[in-house]
């Protein structure tokens, strides 16, 4: 297999490379150059000006890009009217006060232009939320992925280009291998992270609520899933997905609290339950920890639904919908006695 460059050049700078090696090709004077890169190049500047709900220029006169601009991942302008800062992120997120001090700076330097502020982001989130609060747009591996995939189309052999589609290609497959989860993967496998990932995204859109991430702990950690919070400031009891494991979670956040509301709630858990018609038993841990996040109980058996060593997609859901129920039985119990 030929080397790929993107495979060694992995960091978030390797990609702003790229991001302005493409705009660059955007500019009239390298239309001679490779009119296939420069068609392309259009393309993806007019494809961050339409996520902008802004209108593309007719015709573009003057494209200046700057890399690291008073540390702006890319400050694209364009005519003298438009600054576009692109916040590029691959598997990090914005920091508390980033996005807003860009903005800030352009406004400041750049007084005439019309600002786009852009969060570019090739690897995956839980949310944007914070991100569309400070008035950026996501830019996405699947709104990035159109353009390149033009780029194909337009049949570019160029090895930069070609490099960089493979590489976020694999990336795109990778979060999509989870339909093809097979139970001795997840068995032997289970911190397939990139799948995982993909399944939790795919769960979001089904659920609409809920975040994943990955969570850190002295046993070595896991991607989790979280959703169907149920309680007051005192306490909540929800859901918790760890890999392939459904977890029942108290939380409390006082801690002289803790121990009694824990006993309490402990003491109305049921050995099974019975929803839908489905007889559902949990287990309850050897050691009844006490913190600010607490186990309550396991689902016995994963939430998983295989035929023939093939992952059951709808079926999954419908256990993961169900199971969830689980968490109404149990607060209303606690809030009925």
């Amino acid at each position: 297999m030929k080397p790929n460059i993107f495979k060694y050049a992995t960091s978030e700078l390797s990609q702003d490379a790229f991001i302005c090696w493409l705009l660059a090709w955007a500019k009239d004077e390298n239309k001679s150059i490779n009119p296939k890169l420069h068609n392309l190049g259009i393309k993806f500047l007019k494809s961050l000006f339409e996520i902008c709900k802004e209108k593309f220029p007719p015709n573009l006169n003057r494209i200046r890009i700057e890399k690291q601009y008073k540390r702006i991942d890319v400050l694209c302008m364009v005519n003298g009217q438009y600054a576009l800062i692109i916040e590029d992120k691959t598997n990090t997120k914005n920091h508390f006060g980033q996005l807003e001090r860009y903005v800030n700076i352009v406004k400041e330097d750049f007084k005439s232009h019309k600002i786009l502020p852009i969060y570019f982001k090739t690897g995956d989130q839980s949310n944007y939320d914070d991100v569309e609060a400070n008035g950026y747009m996501p830019y996405l591996r699947e709104d990035f992925m159109k353009v390149l995939n033009q780029g194909k189309d337009l049949k570019i052999e160029d090895s930069i280009f070609r490099d960089y589609l493979e590489l976020i290609s694999e990336l795109d497959n990778r979060r999509r291998n989870y339909l093809r989860f097979e139970l001795k993967e997840i068995i032997d496998n289970i911190r397939n992270h990139d799948a995982w990932i993909g399944f939790f995204m795919h769960l979001k859109g089904e659920l609409k609520t809920g975040d994943w991430d990955y969570v850190s702990n002295p046993s070595g950690g896991f991607m989790g899933y979280w959703w169907n919070f149920m309680g007051d400031d005192k306490l909540k009891i929800y859901c918790q997905l760890e890999y392939n494991c459904f977890v029942f979670k108290l939380n409390v956040d006082k801690k002289e609290e803790q121990k009694a509301i824990r006993n309490l709630v402990d003491s109305q858990i049921k050995d099974s339950y019975v929803i839908n018609g489905k007889v559902v038993k949990v287990k309850r841990p050897s050691r009844k920890a006490t913190g600010q996040y607490m186990t309550l109980c396991k689902v016995e058996g994963s939430y998983l639904v295989y035929d023939s060593g093939a992952l059951q997609l709808n079926e999954t859901i419908e256990n993961i919908r169900d199971y969830s129920l689980i968490v109404s039985e149990i607060f209303n119990k606690i809030t009925s006695e």
